[in-house]
């Protein structure tokens, strides 16, 4: 019993460190704009998951990485997000 209790420690503490490290958004405020900012798209939540996670500069890199997207979004939108999603990252409190 110890032991599996220390193997759940230890995923829990290896899980805690890699979301730290790789964590864009962290301001609670910042993240609750970020969802808004895709709610409106149309989009899967696997695929705002992945704008707001790889934080592309380029719009056609989003569609590179997410081809799905393509058919959901307009170039237009698709060309202001990662403006407005790196502008949110950038001010965070």
């Amino acid at each position: 019993m110890r032991r599996k209790k220390k193997n759940l420690t230890d995923i829990y503490t290896k899980t805690l460190e890699y979301v730290q490290k790789f964590s864009h958004y962290t301001n609670r405020d910042t993240i609750k704009e970020a969802r808004a900012l895709l709610k409106p798209t149309n989009l899967e939540p696997f695929e705002c998951t992945q704008l707001g996670n790889l934080c592309c500069t380029e719009y056609d890199e989003f569609k590179l990485l997410v081809p799905s997207i393509g058919d959901k979004i307009g170039d237009d939108d698709l060309d202001s997000l990662p403006k407005q999603l790196d502008s949110l990252k950038k001010y965070q409190g």
